[in-house]
């Protein structure tokens, strides 16, 4: 056997186990920076009470529909993804309001009941709303859903809400 194998396989081990080390550092950062980063959350207040209506959203001009739920997206398990009611009058949203979002005249229950989904062009006859919002805030808070609550109610009640999010409207 040549004496210089046991060198070569000692050098083989240390750069495979350097590997291996190196490869797990790089990946830890990643998984903490995702884990860290909240969805944001939409609070909003409208003009007339749409807590029951179906949002959809339009495009800049609003002649078009760029976005709008299935039927079976309004539920979640056997509820229905209202929006969650906050202090003075303000919703969180569960259902993915958004610049542009109009509300149709159908509520959850009766658009659910749909076996086929209507046209573009029928969702646009059936619109009720196509500014419907007051005030519309995107927030980033990294609590569970009761304390996201509790903190957005406080923002509320202390006149923050503006400065803890971002105002689109």
């Amino acid at each position: 056997m040549n004496k210089t194998f046991p060198l070569y396989l000692l050098s083989f081990l240390i750069l495979l186990a350097a590997c291996k080390t190196g490869r797990q550092t790089t990946q830890q950062p990643q998984q903490t920076a995702y884990s860290q980063t909240p969805a944001p959350l939409m609070v909003y207040k409208t003009r007339y009470n749409y807590v029951n209506l179906v949002p959809i959203v339009l495009s800049q001009n609003k002649d078009s529909i760029l976005h709008y739920p299935h039927p079976q997206d309004l539920k979640y398990g056997n509820s229905f993804r209202y929006p969650v009611l906050l202090e003075q009058g303000y919703l969180l949203d569960k259902k993915g309001i958004q610049p542009g979002t109009a509300f149709l005249r159908l509520t959850y229950e009766e658009y659910a009941a749909f076996k086929d989904l209507p046209s573009q062009h029928q969702l646009l006859q059936m619109i009720a709303d196509t500014n419907p919002f007051i005030e519309l805030y995107r927030c980033k808070i990294s609590l569970d859903e009761s304390q996201r609550i509790d903190t957005l109610n406080a923002w509320i009640r202390n006149g923050q809400l503006g400065q803890k999010c971002s105002k689109l409207k």
